[in-house]
């Protein structure tokens, strides 16, 4: 589910971001990839069991695993689990919101809402000529399960099993939600590895980009980039989407930074049907990105 090492490479040489300065922010940002023994996915529990000819080694409740632990390696594997067992659906993400504000609260970090409702965090006050690096992932899941979860307070039952030598966290009978709970995650840990940093957390994603469609743009005016983390897979990036350039792709190629991207793994350059970095592009015009977070079945 998440992309590890090399954001946070990323992450501590970053000092200043001039918004002309592309060449050194791509430079920054392809210096990540994936690490597969951190993969969180979604998982189908019904479907993968009657399919499935692997061997499964343990489940256990909370990632309490025999003999083992989850190998993670810069992620918090506390609040990966308090944020999987928040239900959250489309518009009804307010047990997922006050989660995170909650945690903000307790770290430290400054919060606020737009008149829509989506969620912005701020870490660290800004210099001379910085601008703030950006990450986004959304609210709402397509699990109209979790419906009941979210209305009733109840924690979903969070489970662990290693599977192939894989860890992977899900719930029985539906979708963990993990499109975008694992881009959640990516996204609060990373204020561990940042001294300035910003969020954008949108509602109703799955229903057409509604939150984002209503961002805060003075929000985004000392923002220097954004990356999103709100696709499948591992190795898998978009250059654009719903047919708006999140980059200039000539650029891209001419200096060299596919290559950047190739040596760290991420090799699967797609156009993306739509996701919320494209409003937020289309909006503000700053460069965005938007990387996957390894869950699959996302909609199962």
């Amino acid at each position: 589910m998440f992309i590890t090492n090399l954001f946070y490479t990323f992450v501590k040489k970053l000092k200043r971001i001039y918004k002309k300065d592309y060449l050194n922010i791509f430079k920054l940002i392809t210096r990540m990839s994936t690490t597969k023994n951190e993969v969180v996915n979604e998982v189908n529990t019904s479907k993968t069991e009657q399919t499935s000819t692997t061997n499964v080694t343990v489940v256990k409740n909370g990632g309490d695993i025999e003999g083992n632990t989850l190998p993670l390696k810069r992620l918090n594997e506390k609040l990966l689990y308090s944020l999987m067992e928040c239900p959250s659906a489309s518009k009804h993400e307010y047990r997922l919101v006050t989660f995170i504000v909650l945690w903000a609260k307790q770290n430290g970090i400054e919060y606020q809402f737009d008149d829509y409702g989506n969620l912005y965090l701020t870490k660290g006050t800004l210099d001379e000529n910085e601008f703030y690096p950006c990450v986004t992932s959304h609210l709402d899941t397509v699990q109209t399960k979790q419906i009941l979860y979210a209305k009733a307070g109840a924690k979903l039952d969070v489970k662990t099993k290693v599977q192939d030598n894989k860890h992977r966290i899900y719930v029985d009978g539906f979708g963990i939600g993990g499109d975008d709970k694992a881009g959640l995650v990516l996204c609060l840990n990373m204020f561990s590895y940042f001294d300035k940093l910003k969020a954008c957390f949108f509602l109703e994603e799955e229903t057409g980009c509604v939150g984002s469609k209503h961002l805060d743009l003075n929000w985004f005016s000392n923002v220097g980039y954004v990356i999103g983390y709100d696709s499948p897979d591992l190795n898998r990036a978009a250059y654009s989407c719903s047919g708006t350039k999140l980059m200039n792709k000539e650029f891209f190629e001419g200096n060299g930074l596919d290559e950047i991207c190739k040596n760290h793994g991420l090799v699967d350059f797609r156009a993306e049907p739509f996701t919320d970095v494209v409003q937020i592009r289309q909006k503000t015009d700053i460069i965005c990105m938007n990387f996957g977070t390894g869950y699959y079945n996302c909609h199962m």
